[in-house]
């Protein structure tokens, strides 16, 4: 999903609800590490765009865009390099909002943008060098907001998400994958950057990425366990599930 504008005039864009395949459940199959190919392949372009530039008295309103939410995973022979094709995948299926220089009355509403949001993967055999890949996936699957000279201009985001729950059950998980997992984690962030405005105001009420992560049922250990409290004592909305461990 792409919005490019550029170059308008007294310009009113409003787009109230922009969805495509939100839910893939594929549970119990035999896709495979070729098949998960396939499906990272996809994911790479199911994201959302939006790029302006140069808008004068430009009012720009989107309600709810969403791009496939949750993808099901579990049970399908999944191994190594269906991890890292899945990381692949995800490193590209982000929310990218890149606002161009030079805006001069401008008014943005953006209620609630969204890409994949929960992937389930237990039940399978990806391991820890599988979990380096996703972790590797996970510090790209970022929000990311850049905006630069603006005049007078009112930005309001209430809900932008990313990936927020990941499931990692029975994956033979030892305390090297929990180490790759923490270090994935410290950068899977909201990014926003923004430099030379003038009376601009920006309220983003909810943006949000990791929050759920499950690894019930793996091999983490001690060691493994010490990595994901330094995780989560930095970041304290992250819940970690490591029942039988």
């Amino acid at each position: 999903m792409r919005h490019n504008q550029s170059f308008h005039f007294p310009h009113i864009h409003l787009s109230l609800f922009i969805q495509t395949l939100i839910t893939l459940h594929l549970n119990h199959n035999q896709i495979g590490d070729q098949g998960a190919q396939y499906l990272a392949e996809g994911l790479q372009k199911n994201t959302v765009r939006q790029n302006q530039s140069l808008h004068f008295d430009h009012i720009h309103v989107s309600c709810f865009i969403q791009t496939l939410k949750k993808l099901a995973l579990s049970y399908n022979k999944i191994e190594v390099q269906g991890a890292e094709y899945l990381g692949e995948g995800l490193q590209k299926n982000t929310v990218r909002q890149k606002n161009q220089p030079l805006h001069f009355y401008h008014i943005h509403f953006s209620l609630f943008i969204q890409t994949l949001t929960t992937l389930y993967l237990s039940q399978n055999q990806i391991g820890d060098q599988g979990v380096q890949y996703l972790g590797e996936g996970l510090e790209k699957n970022t929000v990311r907001q850049y905006r630069s000279l603006h005049f007078f201009r009112f930005y309001l985001s209430l809900s932008i998400q990313t990936l927020t729950e990941l499931d990692l059950s029975y994956n033979t998980i030892e305390a090297q994958g929990a180490q790759y997992l923490g270090e994935g984690l410290q950068k899977n962030t909201v990014r926003q950057n923004q430099s030379l405005h003038f009376y601009h105001i920006n309220f983003s009420l909810i943006i949000q990425t990791l929050t759920t992560l499950y690894l019930n049922y793996n091999e983490i250990g001690v060691l493994g366990a010490e990595f994901l409290e330094i995780l989560k004592e930095n970041n304290k909305n992250l819940k970690i599930w490591c029942d039988r461990n």
